[in-house]
């Protein structure tokens, strides 16, 4: 977790304002995003905010790791996320593991 909320709050903004207004952007076909049907449907996919979780510190994308190698926006995020977890700066948790731990508290 991040040392402070204050830097906390700045990392969420970052990602708030570059990646996730990126992705707004992004149209892919819906046989590209993980799905296995072939038509010309698009599927959007976008950030949900966990509204459980404070602070709107926890979001969810449904991606696949072919959706990810596939669209340049997806790649650009998850590589942020990947380098602020490799410092040590962000965890990444599964959501069962954020219900689990609210429960406690």
């Amino acid at each position: 977790m991040y040392p402070s909320l204050v830097q906390a709050l700045a990392v969420r903004n970052i990602i708030e304002s570059k990646y996730f207004k990126e992705l707004s952007s992004v149209v892919v076909p819906s046989h590209e995003v993980g799905t296995a049907e072939e038509d010309s449907a698009v599927a959007k996919v976008e950030p949900k905010c966990l509204s459980w979780y404070p602070e709107r510190m926890a979001w969810q994308l449904n991606l696949t790791r072919r959706d990810i190698r596939r669209v340049e926006a997806y790649f650009k995020l998850h590589n942020f996320l990947i380098s602020e977890t490799e410092s040590g700066k962000r965890e990444k948790r599964r959501i069962v593991l954020w219900l689990i731990s609210q429960l406690y508290r």
